[in-house]
């Protein structure tokens, strides 16, 4: 380690000035990195600033170094509180440069990757410098690179870059007053040329702009190997954070270390690898090197050969084996102690007081079946109802039911992942308790564009966690969305979690006057609405509305003995009418029929009657598959053993000529393909029944003159199953 070698008096290492209170905690036994120093502004949290540190970075193996040695460290960047302030940097300092000037400064590795014919700079600093075995060397020969580039580029840079090299440069003018000797100065290579001795003494005059500055937070937060990653957008990143910890541990061994974790990791998996395939990985990348004449494998022949022998080249699995191999599972922990934040105290103490921490900890998913009579069940459901409200996507559950014995259960699945333990650092910055910064998320949310469904979802999870501050605020806007959104498909999304919301304070005996007042609005609106909206659509708009019709059909289904008499018996008008509508989609219209035929609100004659009609000799035969695909939705096949309706369906299929049959031989499938297979074998039976009598030869038909129709690629078994 090259500190080690130059013996420093004292440390500069370019963090934010108010790092010198994190400092302090970064300890090895209480810290394992992957971490990040969290600074943000205290009245606007979306302001913030990370910075990560990983086993391998500099900064943290300086710190480290520091703490070991007692040697006194200077955190000598630009403080953050200026930083996070925009409006300190409006100069334009580039203006004078030209498109190759401002790409050096832009990213300078960069730059110089490509004027040596590579493409990613990643790449071309791991092929030149990474394995270099003489530091002090290696820092002199980047240094002149620098330097050559900053003359190239005129010295010119951002303003911000600018500004927090002068403080830099200022900070370090205050170590030469006192008297240090060796000063090693941890900072990113582009600023090297302008932080040495000789470029301070040269600037000793300059003066630094007043800047103004805003109250900041800071933390330690945990971090990820992913977050790290160049491929998942984070800019300072690097391309595999595994690859870099194996040089850091041993440059030598590193090739064999990669791939032997990599191995490790897709075994966890389920991909069936044996030890040996790691062998052969690392000979493929060595092979691969010497091809390339690369004095050892980097990271491309190393994922190359991973690809080729754990993925044996399908193709559906290289991004997922990339992702995997590049990033592992690397996640960094803290404790709690060393948390400033109390919003993530409290989330942790909550799952520990609730037994659910084994599930935040694992993996794999996991299920936990809830009976809402027991209290600490109901504690349990609040809890998980408040992560919802702030989509801490970590538990899902399935919709509450009410069972004849009058069990209220809830099902919820969990599958935890390494980014929740950062998403819980952003959503801490809203506030120090759950009520607080849910609040203040949910009024963040609102103000910005939100799907529909969306909001009345938060009412629903509102009620549940039994936070019901939010709920007026949240009626207010479903309310203000009714009268302006049109959209019969967007406004039916509201039903299903606000009936649920509904049921569920019906059983807690909760204040229900707020839903209540939602659903009285949107109901009428959406029974009003719907017949003309259905008139003149094309399939796939009919297939929205289709789950449109049967949530309001649900509402009336379960709200049977309320007090919706008129506005129950107005849609079972409106059904009759768009029932016997011309311009209404033939799909939604089947399924009308299916509706009103199961409810015994039409005669089977009536119903018999439409159905011929819809299958005579000269119907349409993409609206007549349409109008059966609709019938048949989501439903049994009970009423196609009616010998009408399987006479109906003979007497048309047979009339199709062959033509006609071919074309539209594909929506034909579908349309049979909804029917179970319990049901097909019921109605088969009727059919070979009906075959010794000569009355039906409906799926006799389907039976062989598909088959002949087809040339033979269905067999008799295989037709019958699958029709």
């Amino acid at each position: 380690m090259a500190l080690e070698e130059f013996q420093p008096d004292v440390i500069a290492i370019e963090l934010p000035e108010e790092s010198k209170s994190l400092i302090p905690l970064i300890d090895e036994k209480s810290i394992i990195p992957p971490v990040a120093f969290l600074f943000y502004n205290a009245t606007n949290p979306d302001h913030s600033l990370y910075l990560p540190l990983a086993v391998f970075s500099p900064e943290y193996q300086a710190i480290l170094y520091a703490r070991r040695n007692k040697v006194p460290m200077l955190c000598m960047d630009l403080p953050a509180s200026a930083s996070l302030l925009h409006s300190n940097f409006k100069n334009d300092t580039e203006i004078d440069l030209n498109k190759k000037q401002r790409s050096i400064t832009r990213d300078p590795m960069a730059y110089l990757a490509k004027q040596d014919g590579y493409s990613d700079s990643e790449r071309w600093w791991e092929s030149h410098f990474e394995q270099w075995p003489d530091d002090i060397g290696l820092f002199e020969f980047v240094d002149g690179l620098m330097s050559e580039l900053r003359k190239q580029s005129m010295g010119r840079d951002d303003e911000e870059t600018l500004i927090r090299e002068q403080f830099m440069r200022s900070q370090i003018r205050l170590l030469f007053k006192k008297n240090y000797k060796k000063i090693a100065v941890i900072c990113g290579a582009w600023h090297g040329p302008v932080l040495n001795k000789e470029y301070i003494a040269e600037t000793n005059d300059e003066m630094i702009k007043p800047l103004q500055s805003v109250e900041i937070k800071t933390c330690i937060i945990p971090w990820t190997y992913k977050n790290i990653s160049l491929e998942n957008g984070y800019s300072a990143g690097i391309i595999s954070p595994v690859w870099h910890e194996a040089l850091f541990e041993n440059a030598r061994s590193a090739s064999s270390t990669f791939l032997v974790r990599a191995l490790q990791l897709l075994r966890k998996e389920g991909m069936d690898l044996s030890p040996s395939s790691a062998i052969d990985a690392e000979l493929l990348a060595n092979n691969m090197a010497l091809l390339r004449d690369l004095p050892s494998p980097g990271i491309e022949e190393l994922l190359e050969s991973a690809v080729c022998v754990f993925g044996k080249g399908i193709t559906e699995t290289i991004d997922w084996l990339k992702e995997k191999i590049l990033c592992g599972e690397v996640t960094g922990q803290i404790e709690l102690k060393s948390q400033h934040l109390p919003f993530v105290k409290s989330f942790h103490a909550s799952l520990k007081y609730l037994r659910l921490s084994r599930f935040w900890k694992d993996g794999h998913q996991e299920e936990l079946d809830l009976d809402l009579r027991k209290e600490n069940h109901l504690l349990i459901s609040q809890f998980l109802h408040f992560t919802q409200l702030i989509e801490i996507n970590w538990a899902s559950g399935r919709t509450s039911e009410v069972n004849a014995l009058g069990n209220f259960h809830e099902y919820w699945r969990f599958h935890w992942q390494p980014d929740l333990e950062i998403y819980l650092i952003r959503i801490a910055l809203y506030g120090n308790s759950f009520k607080e910064a849910t609040q203040k998320y949910i009024q963040k949310k609102l103000t910005a564009p939100t799907e529909i469904y969306r909001i009345a979802q938060y009412l629903e999870h509102s009620l549940k966690a039994g936070f019901e501050e939010l709920l007026p605020v949240l009626s207010q806007k479903l309310s203000g969305i009714i009268l302006q959104n049109p959209d019969v498909v967007q406004l039916s999304t509201m039903i299903r979690p606000l009936m649920s919301a509904l049921e569920y304070g019906s059983i807690h005996q909760t204040n229900l006057g707020f839903i209540k007042k939602v659903l009285d609005e949107l109901i009428p609106k959406l029974v009003i609405s719907y017949p003309e909206s259905i008139r003149f659509v094309d399939y796939n708009k009919s297939k929205q509305l289709m789950q449109a019709l049967l949530v309001i059909q649900l509402y009336f289904d379960k709200n049977r003995n309320t007090e919706t008499g008129d506005l129950s018996d107005l849609w079972k008008t409106q059904l009759h009418q768009m029932a016997q509508d011309e311009l209404s989609h033939p799909l939604l219209k089947g399924k009308i029929w299916n509706l009103l035929l199961e409810r015994k609100w039409i005669s089977m004659e009536s119903f018999l009657q439409a159905f011929h009609l819809q299958f005579s000799l000269h119907s349409d035969i993409p609206k007549a598959a349409h109008w059966f695909e609709g019938f048949l939705y989501h439903q049994s096949a009970f009423y196609l053993m009616h010998p009408d309706i399987v006479h109906c369906l003979d007497t048309w299929l047979l009339s199709l000529d062959e033509l006609h049959f071919k074309d539209h031989l594909p929506l034909l499938r579908r349309v049979f393909d909804q029917i179970s297979a319990g049901e097909r074998q019921r109605i088969f039976s009727l059919i070979a029944n009906q075959q010794k009598t000569k009355q039906s030869k409906l799926f006799w038909y389907l039976d062989t003159q598909i088959v002949q129709k087809l040339d033979g690629i269905l067999d008799r078994t295989k037709t019958i199953t699958n029709y």
